[in-house]
């Protein structure tokens, strides 16, 4: 609820975005596919900026790591939304794409 009320302001900081991307990633295990897709997708209609932080990073690391192990518990709209929101954040994950298409 925190982040769509935070999504709904165009005046937001990337510190606060950053911030999300971290605690997700730490909070990775916790996400079913629907949930790890919406934060994936909310960060990318941010337009996180997590090049030069190595915090958001690592958060996003986790986001697709945990993603590609659980590929197979995602729908194939869920699996388009997600490849497109990391796309969209310029993400490339190894792991995750090499499970992508081997799923595809």
């Amino acid at each position: 609820r925190t982040m769509r009320r935070a999504q709904a302001k165009s005046d937001t900081p990337q510190s606060y975005w950053r911030f999300v991307a971290s605690q997700a990633g730490t909070l990775a295990t916790y996400f079913g596919p629907q949930e790890t897709t919406e934060i994936v997708g909310t960060l990318a209609d941010a337009k996180l900026q997590w090049q030069q932080c190595n915090i958001s990073k690592k958060g996003l690391d986790r986001l697709a790591s945990r993603a590609a192990e659980e590929l197979g518990s995602y729908e194939p709209g869920q699996l388009g939304e997600l490849a497109t929101a990391f796309a969209r954040l310029l993400f490339d994950h190894s792991d995750f794409m090499q499970s992508l298409s081997r799923a595809v």
